[in-house]
């Protein structure tokens, strides 16, 4: 993967910034940059960094300037795409966006975050078989690939439609083998299994959560829902049961939260329905 110094140097800044006074030293920064630029107007980086603060802070049109000086003072430069990429991405400009990163993939092939960023335009374009070739590139370009990447390629497959569902939960536990048990993989592999009605590999996947899991009632619940849509009613409410009485059995500050009272709540009403369906 290729690295970004201009990135690294901003995270290292944000890093050191304390939570209340996040922007105080980006405008520092800032103020600073621009103090180079005036010492040495013609230096193209000084206007990416700049860029790339403004960006940070949201000021979109500053940073689109500043990225454009850069290129006028320095056109073989192919980080500027990359750069003009990022900001059209997140100004909701995808087709700028992905012209932009589609010229600097075209000059430098291995750059893990800007295949991301293209396939994040292509899928906003609509154009998602190309997204999941992007995906799947930047997975492999990059060793440790976060649960992102796999994330939304099973997402782009899943919107090219149901013929594509068992690609995705491939890519899925693919993610799953390399990285272990994420839990935002595995929920996002038990909503396919039920959108293609698979609700016994659904179960079976829940369940490996529920097995770890410290605190069960959340599982119990989610258990009880999928066993409702695949037409089990009486399984349901007595997982519902069992989610009720593990919330009984937490300590009194857990069970006083206002999201543990409206997760009861839940519980009894779905119960409360599955009752009143059985009469």
């Amino acid at each position: 993967m290729r690295s970004d110094p201009i990135a690294i140097a901003l995270c290292g800044l944000l890093l050191c910034a304390t939570p209340v006074l996040a922007h105080e030293p980006v405008e520092a920064s800032i103020t600073r940059a621009t103090a180079e630029i005036e010492k040495n107007p013609e230096d193209a980086r000084l206007y990416l960094k700049r860029g790339e603060l403004h960006r940070v802070m949201d000021k979109h049109a500053l940073a689109e300037a500043d990225y454009a000086r850069a290129a006028a003072l320095d056109p073989d430069d192919p980080e500027v795409d990359f750069y003009l990429g990022r900001l059209f991405l997140a100004k909701d400009q995808p087709a700028k966006a992905e012209a932009s990163l589609s010229r600097f993939i075209a000059r430098d092939p291995g750059h893990t975050t800007a295949r991301m960023l293209r396939a994040r335009a292509l899928v906003k374009l609509g154009r998602r078989p190309e997204a999941v070739e992007e995906y799947t590139a930047a997975i492999g370009l990059h060793g440790g690939a976060g649960p992102d990447l796999y994330l939304e390629r099973a997402q782009a497959l899943a919107g090219m439609g149901d013929a594509h569902l068992d690609a995705a939960l491939q890519g899925l536990d693919a993610g799953l083998g390399k990285l272990g048990p994420v839990v935002t993989l595995e929920l996002y592999a038990i909503e396919l299994e039920e959108k293609r009605g698979n609700f016994s590999s659904a179960l079976g996947r829940l369940d490996r959560i529920l097995e770890r899991s410290p605190r069960k009632d959340t599982w119990l619940a989610r258990r009880g829902q999928i066993l409702e849509l695949a037409g089990r009613p009486a399984e349901a409410r007595e997982v519902y049961e069992q989610a009720l009485n593990a919330i009984s059995k937490l300590p009194e500050a857990r069970r006083s939260t206002p999201a543990t009272a409206d997760s009861q709540a839940r519980l009894r009403d779905a119960m409360a329905r599955l009752e009143n369906a059985s009469e």
